[in-house]
């Protein structure tokens, strides 16, 4: 790693490495299964979201959240 930077190299992980930094997911970041698009997000607004306490699993984008929070807002 020490060489990593210079002229010949090429400093990226291996696929194996790769798979194992980003545990417990499957596959690599620039995947979409999880390990690439996989980041927590708590919305805290007690006066309007019906259902409390509950966890969800779907899959969401930016695109999509920020238009409701700025509305929100």
């Amino acid at each position: 790693q020490d060489d990593w930077g210079r002229e010949n190299t090429y400093p990226h992980y291996h696929a194996g490495w790769a798979m194992a930094g980003n545990t417990p997911f499957r596959y690599f970041k620039q995947s979409e299964h999880r390990g690439g698009q996989h980041d927590a997000l708590v919305v805290h607004w007690p006066n309007g979201i019906e259902a409390k306490g509950e966890v969800r699993s779907q899959y969401h984008h930016i695109t999509d959240i920020a238009p409701t929070i700025m509305e929100a807002a």
